[in-house]
This record gives C-alpha cells, sequence and structure tokens, in this order.
C-alpha cells in the first residue's frame, strides 16, 4: 500500500494560489527521504477563526453526546496549560466541561457514556455526566508519558517503562484491571477502534525506544501479555 509514513514534519499553505491550501509533506530520513505534496480530495470552507495564546502541542476534538454527528468541543494543550473551546456557530472559550485547565493534556476522549476521560502528566482524570470528577493519580513521582484511548478502553506509560490498562465499566467507573512492567520507557501506544458488537479492542500495541513493537492482548483474564514483538 502506498504511504507516507514516516512524516516528519507537515505545513499547509496556499502557496500555489489555488482554491483550496496545500499540504506539504516531509517524508523520511537518510535515502528515503522526500517531499510530497498533497491536495484534498474535498473542498474546504474556513468556518471561524480563533486566536490561541502560543503554539499548541497538541489538539483534541470531542463530541458531546454519542449519537452527535459533530464534534463540539476542541481542546487545545499546551506545555503548561489547556484551553477548551465549543464549537457552535461561532467557536468561543469554555470553562463549564470540567477539564483541567492548568496543565498540559495528553489525551482527551470522549466516552460510550458521555463521559470524558482527560489524560494529565500526573493523573487521569474521569468527568462524568453532572460534573463529578474521578481522579486517578499516578503513582510516587512517575509521571505519566504516553496514552491510547477509545470509547470504553484507556492505557497508559509511566516513565521507567509501566504500562497500566483501564476499562470503562457498566457502572459508569474507568478501573484499573492490569499492570506490566516492560523495563524501559514507551515512545508509543496505540489502541485500536472497538469492533461493532464487542466491548474492547482485542490488542495493544506499544513501541519502544529500544526499536521494538510488542503486540499486547486485552482479552479479560489475559490482559496485557505478549502476543508478538517486532524488532
Amino acid at each position: 500500500m502506498e504511504s507516507i509514513c514516516p512524516v516528519i514534519d507537515m505545513k499547509i499553505g496556499n502557496l500555489l494560489g489555488e482554491e483550496t491550501p496545500q499540504i506539504f509533506v516531509a517524508c523520511g530520513k537518510g535515502s528515503r527521504s522526500s517531499l510530497q505534496l498533497l491536495r484534498p480530495g474535498l473542498s474546504v470552507s474556513e468556518m471561524a477563526v480563533s486566536e490561541v495564546p502560543g503554539a499548541p502541542v497538541s489538539v483534541f476534538t470531542l463530541r458531546k453526546r454519542t449519537e452527535d454527528e459533530y464534534d463540539s468541543f476542541i481542546v487545545v494543550s499546551f506545555v503548561n496549560a489547556t484551553l477548551v473551546l465549543r464549537v457552535g456557530e461561532t467557536v468561543e472559550q469554555t470553562d463549564d466541561t470540567g477539564f483541567s485547565t492548568d496543565a498540559q493534556t495528553l489525551g482527551a476522549q470522549h466516552m460510550f457514556d458521555n463521559s470524558f476521560v482527560q489524560v494529565l502528566s500526573t493523573s487521569i482524570r474521569h468527568i462524568q455526566q453532572g460534573g463529578r470528577v474521578v481522579e486517578w493519580q499516578a503513582p510516587g513521582r512517575r509521571n505519566i508519558t504516553k496514552v491510547a484511548t477509545n470509547e470504553r478502553q484507556a492505557a497508559i506509560a509511566l516513565s521507567g517503562g509501566e504500562l497500566i490498562y483501564f476499562e470503562l465499566t457498566s457502572q459508569g467507573n474507568l478501573v484499573e484491571t492490569e499492570r506490566k512492567e516492560l523495563g524501559g520507557d514507551v515512545s508509543s501506544l496505540s489502541l485500536g477502534d472497538i469492533p461493532e458488537g464487542s466491548l474492547r479492542g482485542k490488542f495493544l500495541a506499544v513501541g519502544s525506544y529500544d526499536k521494538t513493537v510488542r503486540i499486547l492482548s486485552l482479552d479479560p483474564g489475559d490482559n496485557l501479555s505478549l502476543i508478538h514483538i517486532s524488532e
């Protein structure tokens, strides 16, 4: 399959004076380096512009309800702060979502029961309906470094290489179900979407700085057991 991975950097701009801005992508490294020009297959209309106080580290979009067709919130994460924007006829800052705004957000997820999960470097905040917040604190002086989520599951990596896996129960509680020590820091995590008719995704992919990728099982009773390792 044709791929532009790995993407090292990208810029969007209408440098060619066309109707739609182009995407300039720096791909690969060494002898496989390339600069690629991408043109969107669909036209893009700018609906609103909102200035932000600095350069964001990451951006997340969230629905308000599971059945909503469009996202209702934009979570903009900075090095030491988080900004939440409400999307409507205009895009405006809002402070009534329950999100912590005085720290960097590593991950933000709308859950199947219409609650939200916000992952900070020191904690996981489960923002339930009605505004109640249940917070899980990272142990000791260890920080959360990586996170992967879907509508029912969450996985985090702590500094030092410990994995912790959570599931959202039918009672609406985000519960820790398993831990695993990897012996080295994690460079990336990925959780797949939940297959139709299932309660959970079956696999967690874990990338490490030792240039390995592990595929771990998420089946009940077999959580975080190693299925495959690629070097």
